[in-house]
Formats: C-alpha cells, structure tokens, sequence
C-alpha cells in the first residue's frame, strides 16, 4: 500500500499540479499532460466542476471542464458520458466508501479482498498496531521473540524500517538465536501465539502453547520493548493443553481462546489487562465445526458481535460464532453455518493465516504464517464503487478503501471510446 500525503487541498477545491500523483510523462501511454491547465482558465480553458456521488451519473464532456470530481461516494454509482469530443483527456476523481453498520461489516457475503498488500511480516502469529498506525508489535512465531517496527505511514509494512540489528526485539525464549534486543527468556515463551495490548501500550499480552499460560508482560513506557519490567501469568492447561490463538474484549477483562487439544473455544476472566488472575467462564464448539486441530487465528468482529476464525488444518475455512447476545463473550453465542468462507473467495492466500487485526474504514488485515512475505486486506462491509461504461478499455484494478483515486481517460475513435491510461491513488485515512 502506498500512502502519501494528505489531499485536504484537493478535497476543498483548490490544487496544483504537484496534487495529482504520478502524471508524469512515464506514466502516461499516449504523452505528457499538463495539470496546471485543469484550473488555468487563461492557458486553456480547463477547469473543475462536482459530480455525482451516487446513483446514474452523466459526465458532460463538451466545453472545457476535464476534472470531475465526486467527492466521497455515498453509494454504488454508475458513470456514463455525453457530447464527447473527437480527443480529450480528462480525469474522474473519487473516494470509496462502504455501509459501516455492524451488521453489513460482520456479514461475510460483503467481504471484498484488497491485494495491493504484499509485505514481509515476520511470520507474524500476533500483530498490534500502534494507536496512530506509526508502528507495529508483533509476535514472531519462528523466534519466540516479540518484535517492533516503526513505519513511515500509518498501518502500512511497506513503509517500516529494515529488519536489522536496530530493530527491538523482546526474546522470551533462550533458543531464538537472536542478538539483539531486550532478554527475557527466563520466561520460557516458546510458542507465542496472539497479542492483546492495552491502550497506552505498558502491557502486551499473550497465549503461549509451549507453557499453556496466557502471559502479561509489562512496560514502563508504551510500545517500546526496551522497557521491558517484567511479566506475570494464569495457567489455562484446565481448559487446554494447546492454546492457538487468543482474542480479549475491549476492556482486557474478559479473554476467549483457542486450542488445538480440545479443539474448542475458551472463556476466562481477568483483570482489566493483566494475568495475576483469572476465572474460567465457559467453553463453546466442537471438532466438527472448527476440525480436529482447532482454530488458529482469532478476530472479533465490529462491536464484539461476531467472532471470527480460521481452521487450523484448513485454514482457507473462516468460520463465524454468532456473539450478538453477549458482545465480546462466548455467552449465549451459536454458531453461524451460513458464514462459513473460503479465504479464495476473497482472492486471499489461504496459506495459514495466524494474525488478524482491524486497522481504520473496518478494513482487516491479514498476515500469513507459512509465507514469509505475503499479507493481505480485507474490505467489510457492502462497498460503494463507481461502474465504468463498457467503452472504457484499459485495466482499472481494485479501488482501495481509504484512498482518493484518480482515473485518467483519453477519448479514441473520434469519441466513441475511452482508453484508461492511468489510474492513480493516494490514502487519505
């Protein structure tokens, strides 16, 4: 994903050529353009004019204007376009949005996969952004270690600096064979599997199988590793000798986790983010919804009123509990056969998921166990997106949630046809 800076100046109405991203001679097909004509009344006559932002919309060709813009889409829209000229260039600009309800963001019938993602992420079998995006805590299965990574632009791994002997590393365990980094291996974590971080970053938790303990380490400042003070537990080996993956509610009270023993789901209460206690509530499933091994990748769901899953011997299959009842608990729930997914659906890599959080516009993100480098999004919700005219040839590609897209047409056969000959985009959050 690649993020640059902001479009306030766009957005309210007035830009420079410097605004619109990668117009630039390479990457254009058919020559150079010259965005300062857009609103230079005076060398050309182009100029801006708003459009549409849901429904049937018609862009009016004729006359001088060449930037259309359609703000944020409020729903699905469907472009055509009238009275063009035998040659003209001209750019369609948009924000996606999307129905951001629970109940369309929980339905997996809305899901819609963004590749655009493709990231080096460590093996990651837990992952905690920072609260501005700015940074990332990972648990990185293959080295038993906790790892942070600072990036350049908000929830985005292409932008994080070289994994190197700068990078902070907590080892938890004396086998990592790493160098660098804060030592707490006494702590015996082989297996780190989830993260559950509170507000200000001073306590990372997380589920191990090597000890069967879910673990509570602290910090005397928040996301930064080196201030590692020490670390407490509760054993779970009462209600699973494997853990798998662990989720928490929003408060850090109450804890559901997974297993590859029992093959089910595990409740326990604690204290707000901490294991110095912790009080079995119940359990819930059965090896014939998540198999014989369990599920190896937990989420919760928008409000705590879904919890979803991946099987661990079939990790394609997500599975969803329905936790509408009791959000963020294992109350009352049932399970949601008509949510079973295959990750393929979605176009995703069904290559063990083993880390799954949500970053800004219920976007999910994905990281994947076995594949060193790949990762993947997910777009919930029923999204909002412009349909082009079938004259339009040229490959669009996916119209990424939290970025204004620019799409730049050139008319061909005296008008009756549009080539894309350049699509551009640049987050704004």
């Amino acid at each position: 994903m690649t993020r640059a800076r902001d479009l306030a100046n766009i957005i309210s109405g007035g830009f420079t050529e410097a605004d619109i991203p990668d117009l630039s001679a390479s990457k254009i097909t058919s020559g150079a353009f010259d965005a300062s004509r857009l609103t230079n009344a005076s060398s050309g006559g182009h100029t801006k004019t708003t459009v549409g932002s849901t429904g049937s919309v018609s862009l009016d060709l004729s006359g001088n204007t060449n930037y259309y813009d359609a703000g944020t889409l409020t729903g699905n829209t469907t472009l055509s376009f009238t009275n063009a000229p035998t040659t003209k260039r001209f750019i369609y600009t948009f924000i996606p949005s999307y129905d951001s309800s629970e109940s369309s963001v929980n339905d997996t019938d809305t899901w819609v996969a963004d590749q655009t993602l493709n990231t080096s992420n460590a093996q990651l079998s837990g992952i905690h952004f920072y609260n501005n995006g700015l940074g990332v805590i990972g648990c990185w299965y293959t080295t038993d270690t906790l790892i942070q990574l600072d990036l350049n632009a908000p929830y985005d791994f292409s932008s994080a600096q070289p994994f190197d002997a700068n990078t902070q590393v907590l080892r938890l365990d004396a086998l990592n064979g790493l160098s660098n980094g804060v030592n707490a291996t006494s702590l015996n974590i082989s297996t780190p599997r989830g993260l559950v971080v509170n507000p200000d970053g001073t306590r990372i938790n997380l589920i191990d199988s090597g000890t069967d303990k879910y673990w509570s380490l602290s910090f005397s400042t928040g996301y930064d590793l080196s201030t590692y003070t020490g670390a407490e537990s509760s054993g779970v080996s009462g209600q699973e000798t494997a853990p798998t993956h662990v989720v928490a509610s929003p408060d850090g009270t109450k804890i559901v986790f997974s297993g590859s023993s029992g093959d089910d789901l595990n409740e326990i209460t604690t204290n707000a983010f901490r294991a110095n206690s912790s009080s079995f509530q119940r359990s819930f499933g059965h090896y014939s919804q998540f198999t014989s091994s369990g599920l190896g990748c937990l989420l919760w769901g928008k409000d705590g009123k879904r919890l979803f899953g991946w099987q661990q011997t079939n990790p394609s299959v997500i599975v969803s509990v329905n936790t509408s009842q009791y959000p963020y608990s294992l109350q009352n729930c049932s399970y949601a056969t008509s949510d079973y997914k295959q990750t393929s659906t979605f176009g995703g890599d069904a290559n063990s998921p083993r880390a799954a959080t949500w970053i800004p516009n219920d976007v999910m993100m994905i990281c994947s166990f076995e594949s060193f480098s790949h990762g993947y999004l997910i777009e919930c919700g029923t999204g909002y997106r412009p349909t082009l005219p079938s004259s339009v040839t040229g490959d669009v590609g996916h119209f990424s949630r939290s970025y204004r897209h620019f799409l730049e047409f050139e008319t061909t056969n005296s008008g009756t046809n549009y080539q894309l000959i350049n699509h551009s985009k640049v987050y704004v959050g």
